[in-house]
């Protein structure tokens, strides 16, 4: 059994489907305010998973996620979800990105998703990582997923992340690293 801190309705979603009934994952009755003042993702899951942890005193995990855009020079990063300003809706962050890039080529759109897992238990911690490649389109597509799933191709299947659906958990950032994590559970 684990705790994931989170109340973000999509990454639970996520983590139970992709880690299946084998491993009880348990969700916070309210949200923590953690300040995320790391400077790269596993800084940040980390210090997510330890305040959670001090609260509910079991093995916890978080995670951290970006978008980077070659363009933008693997921007936003770390600050995926605070990069345009605090307060935006998805589908706010995602047009100002797209306005962003409204000028760019095919290379500059050239993006990625990266995941960061932290686990820790009171006394270690580790991390799990997965990335997936693709690229931004010229506009929003799909109604599915959430962050910038809609704006974010991915050429194998021909959509975007928010038109694939289901598919999107056999490739994306957060499965690669929940595989690592769920090997590891199983290990331990």
């Amino acid at each position: 059994m684990i705790l994931l801190a989170t109340t973000n309705k999509g990454k639970i979603k996520e983590f139970k489907e992709m880690l299946g009934e084998e491993i009880e994952v348990v969700v916070p009755e309210k949200k923590i305010d953690v300040v995320e003042s790391g400077k790269t993702y596993e800084e940040n899951a980390l210090i997510k998973a330890k305040a959670y942890f001090e609260v509910y005193k079991m093995p916890t995990v978080a995670e951290d996620s970006g978008l980077e855009v070659r363009g933008l020079g693997w921007k936003p990063g770390v600050f995926s979800n605070r990069f345009f300003g605090e307060g935006l809706s998805d589908r706010e962050k995602c047009l100002r990105l797209l306005d962003m890039l409204k000028d760019r080529d095919d290379e500059e759109r050239i993006a990625r998703f990266v995941c960061c897992i932290a686990y820790f238990d009171g006394k270690t911690h580790r991390f799990f990582k997965g990335d997936v490649f693709g690229y931004i389109i010229k506009e929003m597509k799909g109604e599915g997923g959430f962050g910038y799933d809609p704006v974010f191709f991915h050429p194998d299947f021909g959509g975007t992340f928010a038109e694939i659906g289901e598919k999107k958990n056999l490739v994306s950032h957060r499965r690669r690293a929940l595989e690592k994590l769920k090997a590891f559970l199983k290990g331990s």
